[in-house]
């Protein structure tokens, strides 16, 4: 069971990219590449933290930019817009 923590990461990240993006715009153009490049890193970070085998992982970032960004979006969860906290009983 995953605790809070990470969705707390989840939103200070997505508030932080936001704020970079309006300082400039432009980079909005590379951040496809940027989240590309990043998924290997992230990907040996969630390795590391879960102790799941790597073979559970998508090899490349499953979501596009748009989702990533999305305050309302949540993998578990889809395009739902909840929370995982909204669906938990």
């Amino acid at each position: 069971m995953r605790g809070k923590s990470w969705q707390a990461t989840i939103r200070e990240q997505r508030r932080k990219s936001s704020r970079v993006l309006e300082d400039s715009p432009g980079l909005k153009n590379k951040l496809a590449n940027i989240i590309e490049s990043a998924y290997g890193d992230v990907l040996q970070i969630a390795i590391r933290e879960t102790h799941l085998d790597g073979s559970v992982f998508p090899p490349a970032c499953p979501w596009g930019l748009e989702q990533t960004l999305d305050d309302k979006f949540w993998p578990d969860h889809g395009q739902t817009g909840q929370t995982p906290s909204d669906t938990q009983a």
